[in-house]
């Protein structure tokens, strides 16, 4: 229980820390550092989870349940990241996700009419389509799952090869 307590004030903190910084951050910076946090956001409260399993267990840890734990906690982030994302782009700053879509409106308008692939008018109502709150949370929430499995496998191979080495914390 309170490895889960860990874990949860680590997400919470790295995201309301990634909103708090989103607000001071120009729009046009946003994709990139939006990615970022996407891709590393994940590897705080994983490294928690792993972290307290390990003390807990004591020496008799493996693979399996370091994994086990890692994955719990990043599917945990994953899901407090989803529910953030959507109150902030619902609730608290619904102009914040409009700015966005602009921005990501204009860059595409500008890619397709260089290519001459679609009229202005045909690209802005295919991503009003489909680039919704919605979307864009249910979007991150699978890629930062899918992200935690690959890290939580990794974190807990790298646990598995330093038990073996005898180079582990205890």
């Amino acid at each position: 229980m309170k490895n889960f307590r860990n874990v949860l004030i680590v997400s919470i903190a790295w995201i309301v820390l990634r909103y708090v910084i989103s607000f001071t951050i120009p729009v046009e910076s946003l994709t990139d550092y939006t990615r970022f946090m996407v891709m590393f956001g994940p590897i705080a409260p994983l490294l928690a989870a792993t972290y307290g399993h390990i003390k807990s267990k004591g020496k008799e840890f493996g693979f399996p349940d370091v994994f086990k734990a890692s994955a719990k906690a990043g599917f945990m982030y994953s899901l407090l990241y989803l529910i953030g994302i959507l109150v902030l782009f619902q609730f608290v700053n619904p102009s914040d996700f409009s700015s966005r879509k602009a921005l990501i409106v204009a860059q595409q308008i500008e890619a397709n009419t260089a290519a001459e692939l679609s009229t202005p008018e045909e690209t802005r109502a295919k991503i009003n389509e489909i680039f919704t709150p919605f979307n864009y949370a249910t979007i991150s929430f699978m890629v930062s799952v899918l992200l935690t499995l690959f890290y939580s496998a990794f974190i807990a191979f790298m646990a598995a090869m330093f038990k073996k080495r005898g180079q582990f914390i205890s």
